[in-house]
Order: C-alpha cells, then structure tokens, then sequence
C-alpha cells in the first residue's frame, strides 16, 4: 500500500511539473512537456494515473491545438488528448469541450496527422458525446475530405458517423443530409470494416427517421435504394458479410414499410429478378413446374428476404371480409390499454406507442394499482435500458440519462391524433404499392409468381419456425 501511495505521489508530482511547462512561453517547452505527457499516459492506467490532474490539463491542451504555426506542437497536444481519454476513460466529460477545436482541424487541414489524430480522438469521444459532435457540425467535418485519409483514419470518421446517427431525430436533417452523398459512394468501397460502418449509419438514420415519410425521401433522393439493391446483386465478393447483407435488407425492409413510393420504385427496378438472385443466384425466371433449387442462405438470411418481399406487396383492406381480424381481436384490445410516450423536452415530437408486450404489462401494472413500472427498452440505442414509468405523475424517466418522457393511455389506438391519419380507405388510397398494382397489374403478376414458386420451395426445405411463418 505505501508503495502504491509512494508511486502515485511520484507521478502526480511530475505531472504537476509538466503542467508548468505546458504553460511556459516557449513553444520548445511546451513541446518537450506534450511528449513526456504523452508518455507517461501511454505507460499509465487508473490504478497508477489516480489522481491525474485532467480538470487542469485539457484546458493547457486545448489551447496548444491552437498553434498554427507548430504543426508538432498540435500532433502531440492531440495525442495527449487522446491518451488521456485511453488511460482514463472517464475523463471524456472533460475532453468533450475539445469537440470545437478538433473539428476544426477537419475543417481546414493544414496537417494531415493532426487532422487524422483529430479524427482519432472524436472517435472516442463519439461513444458517449455523440450529441455534442453532432451539432456541432461533425459529420460533415468528418467527411469532407474522407478520400484523402488512410484507411484506419477512414475507418473512424465512419464510425463517428454511424455513433452520431444513433441520436439524429427528425429535426437535424441540416446537420446530416449534405454528407448522404459522400455515405452513398462509399457503399461501394472494398474495405469490410468501411462497409460495415457505412451500411450501420444508414441502418441507424432509417430506424431514426422511419415515422417521417418526408426525411425518408429526402435520404433517399440520392440513389441510397439503388445503390444498395445493387449491392445485394453484385455482394462485394467477400466484403459482403452476413451481418451486412442481413443489415442491407433490413434497411430496405424499413424504407418500404414507412415509405410505400420507395417500394413502387424498387419493383419498377426488377425486383423480381432481385429476389431471384437473392434466393436462386441469377435472374433467370423460374419456370412452372420446375423445382428451384435454393442458394444457401441462413435462417436469418431467409428471414430478412422474407420481410423484404412482404414489404414489396400491398396491404390488405381492413373492411368487408378482412374485418374479421378486428372483431377478433377487439376484446382483447379494450381489455388492455394502448400506451404511448414522447420526449418532454419536445412537445412538437410525435407520440410513440409501446409495443404490444409492453402494453400489456402497464395495464396489467395499473389494474392491480401499482404506480411505478420498470421496463428495459431500446429508445434512440440499440442497448435495452431501464425506464421507470410513473402512472400517478404519467412521467418516465430513463435511469442511466435522467431524461423525462411524456406518457399517455388511451382504450383505442386512434386517440393519439398524430398516429391516426386516415381511416382505413384511406390508408389505402395513400398506398402506393396498390395504385401500381391498379395501374401496372403486369409488375405485381410477375412478381407474385416468382414470389410464390420461391416462397414455396423455402418454406418447403426450412425448418426455422420464423422463416415457415414468414412465409405463409
């Protein structure tokens, strides 16, 4: 114990030195101090850095990035500041009012290793303050001039991109869809890594803005749906992984259902000779009476083509014969509360629903007049995290952030105004899969057909219940 305490006191007192010589007027100091600091924090740890002055040090850091005139000077300043978020992790709320001053050397490059060093340190900062980077003009600093770095700096900015895409609502369309151009051509890149990260941020931004038909096509007006449907036909070799291709489809999948103009245009671009390739490997059509023989795909392969495909057909009506489903289902809808939430720092934002298990469980929870509900949910992350509802105060509050949601309940789904914009009829009339089908009946009956002829055979040779499912 007492060498520990010894040890530390040894390394806090030198960095106390080196902090006054990062203060020094001259330049050759400072430099000498940033590369010793430098040092010491790659060597270090939280148990032998503990009481590491970082409050006072980022400050002295933050101002040597500043030297214009001394490219080395701002190299190691950037490192410091990078090693110091290495070694002490926590240190991040410290180091994320540098977030201005890396961008811009982004920006304006005047020196590429401190421009790709920049990237590297908003690469950590990007776990945890991807808010912060993305209003402050990050992603179209970060790839401005992404074709110049190397492959590892490159590797970053997209993986800045894709952390700040996480937090994106509907409302930050300036701060992101000047860069969608940039993020489309490298969907064609032959890195696996650069494609991962690039299929996650449009994957992330879909998920984001799926209840806005609007923000879908304005993401989408660039050619992001027949880039990557020509991604799936060409597959990049082995770049193409399944983890990517099952992204790619799901992608797909998200657009059509929110966005039913994007699915008439992916039909009209031969969709089924898309779905014969994904299926069978070519586009040659199926012929009747034949037995294809399927490409091996895994079961969830199979189940994110499935959902594309459903996704490609129009809804059925919800009147005559097809409301059969309602009045079966009716009881159990009055029996349990439909609840929904929204960001209570955001009045204007449109109220979401919980999911149908969730519903359930916050009826149940305010039958039996109980007051606080505790559910693990994904909101705006892809990691469950805990919420705690309270029915008395109708507030919920996410545990790890502290933010407070709205929450409402009502007996019918239609309470909410934003979430009912039409009435069934209408609904369908705003279908555009069913306008083309009126109006284009040679699409849907060539799709249909090979649709059936490989549907069958898969539910056929599966036997993963969701894939047989799906099919039917």
């Amino acid at each position: 114990m007492h060498l520990f305490l010894n040890r530390s006191s040894s390394t806090m007192s030198h960095a106390q030195q080196l902090l006054g010589k990062l203060q020094s007027k001259q330049e050759a100091q400072q430099l000498d101090a940033c590369v010793e600091l430098c040092q010491m924090l790659v060597m270090g740890n939280e148990e032998t850095l503990a009481g590491f002055p970082v409050r006072q040090s980022v400050p002295l850091l933050i101002n040597l990035l500043s030297a214009e005139d001394n490219m080395h000077l701002m190299l190691q300043a950037c490192r410091a500041l990078t090693y110091i978020m290495e070694s002490l992790p926590r240190s991040t709320s410290y180091v994320v009012e540098a977030v201005p001053h890396l961008l811009l050397k982004l920006k304006s490059i005047q020196c590429m290793d401190v421009a790709e060093q920049a990237l590297a340190a908003l690469d950590m900062l990007s776990k945890k303050h991807a808010k912060t980077i993305l209003h402050s003009g990050g992603l179209s600093a970060c790839l401005c001039f992404i074709d110049f770095f190397s492959l590892n700096a490159q590797r970053s900015a997209l993986n800045i991109t894709a952390n700040c895409c996480q937090v994106v609502t509907s409302n930050d369309g300036h701060l992101f869809m000047e860069s969608i151009p940039v993020l489309i051509s490298k969907l064609n890149t032959q890195d696996k890594k650069l494609l991962e990260s690039c299929c996650l941020t449009f994957s992330r931004l879909v998920e984001q803005l799926k209840t806005s038909p609007v923000m879908l096509m304005d993401l989408c007006k660039d050619g992001l749906v027949t880039n990557l449907q020509q991604l799936l036909l060409v597959g990049s070799g082995s770049v193409m992984t399944t983890n990517v291709f099952t992204m790619v489809l799901r992608i797909l999948s998200t657009v059509f259902q929110y966005c039913t103009s994007l699915a008439t245009e992916f039909i009209k671009q031969d969709a089924s000779g898309t779905i014969r390739s994904l299926l069978v490997g070519n586009k040659t059509p199926v012929e009747i009476g034949l037995t294809p023989t399927l490409l091996h795909r895994s079961s969830n392969e199979l189940f994110e083509i499935l959902c594309l495909c459903a996704e490609l057909l129009p809804q059925l009506p919800k009147y005559g014969v097809f409301s059969v489903d309602n009045l079966i289902s009716g009881n159990d809808e009055e029996k349990h509360r439909q609840w929904f939430y929204r960001d209570s720092s955001r009045d204007h934002d449109s109220w979401q629903s919980f999911s149908k298990a969730e519903n359930k469980i916050i009826s149940s929870s305010c039958d039996s007049g109980e007051t606080d509900v505790i559910l693990a949910m994904k909101i705006n992350s892809n990691v469950a995290t805990d919420f705690t509802l309270d029915l008395s105060t109708m507030k919920m509050e996410n545990e790890e952030t502290g933010e407070l949601y709205d929450i409402t309940t009502s007996r019918k789904k239609t309470f909410i105004p934003e979430l009912l914009h039409s009435t069934s009829k209408d609904k369908e009339k705003e279908d555009c899969r069913l306008t083309l089908l009126n109006d284009e009946p040679a699409l849907y009956d060539e799709l249909c057909q090979t649709m059936l002829l490989l549907l069958f055979e898969v539910y056929r040779s599966s036997a993963t219940p969701n894939v047989r499912y799906k099919c039917l």
